[in-house]
């Protein structure tokens, strides 16, 4: 029960989900995006490129996925032996599923074929983009900071 609760925790208390509460407040304003949106070309090629860079964000977090769950630096397994490892582990399987998510969202508006200067594909290419760029900066920073913490320690 208390593996649940940290789940639910770190999966509502995250800028992650804010984005995608932004996102669907966005569907409710059409006029707003819809003005916001025409003023970009109609171009498939530039849907495409947006629309699949969240998809190699996903890549990149799984590339890092070692790096922040076994750094180089912790080569007597300190991290691991840590006792709140597991809310580390958690919160990084929530990014990875956020990561996916905002991946998902994109290639959904490219198979659809929305189009980026019509309000729905603005709107899932906006979110799609921002998540993923989040999700990417909290491994970035996450990493980061495991690097410093095990440096000090040395």
């Amino acid at each position: 029960m208390k593996i649940l609760k940290c789940y639910l925790f770190c999966i509502v208390i995250s800028s992650e989900f804010l984005v995608l509460l932004i996102g669907v407040f966005l569907f409710t304003q059409q006029e707003l995006i819809g003005f916001l949106s025409s003023k970009i070309s109609d171009n498939s090629e530039l849907l495409k490129y947006v629309a699949l860079l969240p998809a190699t964000l996903v890549v990149y977090v799984f590339k890092e996925s070692k790096t922040l769950l076994f750094p180089k630096d912790d080569e007597k397994k300190v991290l691991q032996g840590w006792q709140d490892y597991w809310k580390l582990k958690i919160r990084f399987n929530i990014g990875l599923l956020y990561s996916i998510t905002f991946a998902f969202i994109g290639v959904t508006a490219l198979i659809f074929g929305f189009k980026i200067n019509e309000p729905v594909g603005f709107t899932l290419v906006l979110i799609s983009v921002a998540g993923g760029l989040i999700v990417v900066a909290h491994i970035y920073f996450a990493i980061i900071k495991l690097s410093e913490i095990f440096r000090c320690k040395s």
